[in-house]
């Protein structure tokens, strides 16, 4: 049953891309500081300490975190993810396996289970059935 290894692999390659949208975020957070802001005329202007300059925090911050070097990894991690889903999806497409193919159809092409009886040879209580297990067999893989 190639669908338990394509949805291990469709798991693994969702967590990267939050993974991925998390650093972004953080990436356009940093950037935001250095974009003008209003004047802020809440507190009296006194003259002396240190003038801040919003572009240089931006780059120390920036530099600290290393966000760069690590939007480049996971980056890489998420095409080689893409490629191994790809990959996993066409030996699934191929498969011979009736829940693989009944998981073809319902999950990945979106058909009904009365569509899903005319192309193959199972009755649609038959095809509910084997729904049934694959989404058990999907639960207890979401659990461990």
């Amino acid at each position: 049953m190639i669908y338990k290894e394509y949805q291990e692999i469709l798991n693994k390659f969702n967590d990267a891309q939050e993974e991925y949208n998390i650093l972004l975020n953080e990436k356009e957070t940093l950037f935001q500081m250095t974009q003008p802001k209003s004047v802020d005329c809440e507190n009296e202007r006194v003259k002396g300490g240190a003038i801040k300059n919003s572009f240089d925090s931006y780059l120390e911050i920036k530099e600290k975190s290393k966000i760069d070097e690590r939007l480049i990894e996971i980056k890489s991690i998420l095409d080689a993810r893409k490629e191994l889903l790809n990959f996993k999806e066409e030996q699934l497409r191929k498969s011979k396996d009736w829940n693989d193919v009944i998981y073809v159809y319902y999950y990945l092409e979106n058909l009904s289970t009365y569509k899903i009886e005319k192309r193959i040879p199972y009755s649609q209580r038959q095809i509910c059935r084997k729904l049934k297990e694959i989404k058990d067999n999907l639960w207890w893989l979401k659990m461990s």
